[in-house]
C-alpha cells in the first residue's frame, strides 16, 4: 500500500528521488501526447444554456445548472438577501467554525419535502462521494461506479485496501482486481 509520502516522491523528478520513475513532468508530456492533458478555458459569457469561449458560442452540455436556476430573478434576489445577512462562505467546515442555522434549515427543508427522517447538504459532488463511501462501505464491501461518476472518487483511509477495477459493462467475474 502507498503512502502519502510515497505519493509525494512519485511527483519529484526522478533526479530527486533516484529510482528512475515517471516524473510529473514526464506524465504531463505523455498526456499531452495522447492529447488527454486538460486545461482551464476561460468562459467569457454566460446566456442561459450557451456560453461564449474564445470568441465561439457554444452550448454547455457540462454545466450543473440543470433546472436553468442559476440566474433566475427569484434565485438572484434570495442570493442578494443571503449575502447581506451572512456574507461570503462558512469560512471553515461545519464541524470546525459551527452549524450555522441557514445549514440546518435547508437540511430541515430537504427533508421535509423529500418525506425522509434527515438531509445532509454537501459543498459538492466530490465531497458528497467521500461522505458516502466513508459511511456506507466498509472492508468486504464492493462500490461499483458508472465510468461517468467523478473520476477519482475519493477513497477515505479505512477504504484504501479495496481492490479496484476498471472495465466496460460486462460480467464482474471476468474482472481481476489489483490493489
Amino acid at each position: 500500500m502507498n503512502t502519502a509520502k510515497d505519493v509525494l516522491n512519485s511527483l519529484t523528478p526522478p533526479s530527486k528521488k533516484g529510482d528512475g520513475g515517471i516524473s510529473l513532468t514526464e506524465e504531463l508530456a505523455a498526456l499531452e501526447q495522447k492529447k488527454l492533458r486538460r486545461s482551464l478555458r476561460d468562459v467569457e459569457q454566460v446566456e442561459g444554456a450557451r456560453i461564449y469561449i474564445a470568441g465561439k458560442a457554444l452550448l454547455n452540455f457540462s454545466s450543473n445548472n440543470y433546472l436553468g436556476l442559476a440566474r433566475h430573478p427569484q434565485v438572484l434576489e434570495a442570493v442578494r438577501q443571503v449575502l447581506e445577512h451572512w456574507g461570503v462562505g462558512a469560512t471553515a467546515s461545519r464541524l470546525i467554525s459551527g452549524n450555522q442555522i441557514i445549514h440546518r434549515d435547508l437540511e430541515l427543508a430537504l427533508a421535509a419535502f423529500l418525506k425522509r427522517e434527515a438531509a445532509l447538504v454537501f459543498p459538492a459532488g466530490y465531497m458528497a462521494n467521500a461522505g458516502l463511501l466513508t459511511a456506507l462501505a466498509g472492508a468486504g464491501d464492493a462500490i461499483i461506479l458508472d465510468r461517468l461518476c467523478h473520476e477519482h472518487p475519493p477513497l477515505p483511509r479505512d477504504l484504501s485496501s479495496l481492490h479496484r477495477c476498471r472495465r466496460p459493462l460486462g460480467p464482474l467475474a471476468t474482472c481481476t482486481g489489483r490493489r
